[in-house]
């Protein structure tokens, strides 16, 4: 699904275990945390997460950091946690990008699917209608950690560029600078028009509110340019 850009419009600011499926449907997922007695944790530096131990052990190799396995309920039970802030990837175009926003039920079910402006789901006879979100990003992500709203679930979708051969895999993320920062990679995408060249980075935030300091990291994507250019050199 690409990006669906109508949720800026309305805002004027802005031992190999055995896999469950026989083909999991991707290489590799990039991560920025992980979970400590059922608890969110950020991770200043990349944490990737695969089914395959070759793949694994060229992730540990290319970017530091060494195997161990993880409790999921996914096909991917092999993780790194790296020495790794910054990756070159290579990108499709702009279908490589899917941001639903998603409001999960008690029961880890979808209860909310849209795009920002229009529902995408779960209920087909919903597909289309309003979905009632505020207009602003800003309240929208005040209603998301009130958990009375949907928030962005992020996969972007690549290869990585010093090592085609691992396949494709993607980064997973609910960060909403993300987002906003994925609204100018689509634009730069459609600009391309065909596979280009990045960075995906892993961004610390950092800033001081009224009674304490906030401090997180989001993954961002900059220095886009055409393959063909890239590989020419130019």
């Amino acid at each position: 699904m690409p990006l669906p850009m109508g949720i800026f419009e309305t805002d004027p600011e802005h031992t190999e275990r055995k896999p469950k499926f026989e083909k999991p449907d991707s290489a590799f997922i990039f991560r920025a945390g992980y979970q400590e007695n059922n608890l969110p944790q950020k991770l200043s530096k990349w944490r990737v997460t695969t089914h395959d131990r070759d793949i694994a052990a060229a992730v540990a190799q290319s970017m530091g950091g060494s195997v161990t396995e993880w409790e999921t309920s996914g096909d991917d039970f092999l993780q790194v946690f790296t020495d790794t802030v910054e990756v070159p990837i290579l990108l499709d175009g702009p279908d490589a990008i899917d941001v639903p926003l998603i409001q999960w039920g008690p029961n880890k079910q979808p209860i909310h699917i849209c795009d920002g402006v229009t529902m995408l789901g779960p209920d087909k006879e919903d597909i289309g209608k309003p979905c009632g979100c505020p207009r602003e990003l800003k309240q929208r992500k005040q209603l998301a950690r009130k958990g009375r709203g949907p928030k962005p679930e992020i996969k972007v979708w690549f290869r990585l560029a010093e090592d085609e051969d691992l396949g494709r895999g993607y980064v997973k993320s609910n960060a909403w600078d993300f987002l906003l920062n994925l609204r100018t990679v689509v634009a730069e995408l459609e600009r391309i028009g065909g596979p280009a060249v990045g960075t995906l980075k892993l961004n610390h935030v950092n800033y001081e509110t009224d009674t304490h300091t906030v401090e997180y990291y989001h993954g961002e994507i900059h220095s886009l340019k055409s393959y063909n250019d890239a590989v020419s050199g130019e």
